[in-house]
């Protein structure tokens, strides 16, 4: 047999121990790759692709939250808007004269009338039609507006100068 191919004997003086200690592990189980020749062949695993597909998928949601909320508000801010048109316009019915108990639902006119240079509005059942020209030189139609259920006033219809003054 050649020399070179006849095993060499292990010199057990000449081996550093210490450096091999450094090289095994008490738990091999623990560790983040093979220890030995044979072992389980650890692949990282696509952490950072992982990562990056559920934040693409959290930033989506969360944005079409976010656009259903806005939409919300809008509509929440433009029902704020009519409720308080709904109460201007209800104030200026209320600090009219009303000689009648108005009926929720049914339709009534304000108008604008002058007696002895005093300018005072007025409630009334009676629609422009109703009193005739020559009465309604007398005075001037505001709006048309109903009784709400909840006791306020939504305008109909009304002449350019109140939806001024409200």
């Amino acid at each position: 047999m050649d020399d070179d191919k006849k095993p060499k004997p292990i010199d057990v003086d000449k081996i550093d121990l210490d450096r091999l200690k450094l090289a095994t592990s008490e738990n091999p189980g623990a560790l983040t790759f093979g220890s030995n020749r044979g072992g389980v062949a650890f692949t990282p695993n696509k952490e950072g692709a992982i990562k990056s597909r559920a934040y693409s998928a959290m930033t989506q949601q969360l944005d079409m939250q976010l656009v259903n909320i806005v939409e919300q508000m809008r509509v929440l801010a433009k029902q704020v808007e009519e409720l308080k048109e709904r109460k201007r316009v209800s104030e200026l019915i209320y600090a009219a004269a009303i000689s009648f108990e108005p009926l929720i639902g049914k339709t009534y006119y304000l108008y604008e009338t002058t007696e002895n240079e005093v300018v005072k509005p007025r409630l009334s059942l009676l629609s422009p039609k109703d009193w005739g020209e020559e009465k309604m030189e007398k005075q001037k139609f505001l709006a048309e507006a109903v009784l709400l259920a909840d006791h306020t006033w939504k305008v109909l219809s009304s002449d350019n100068q109140f939806l001024d003054v409200i």
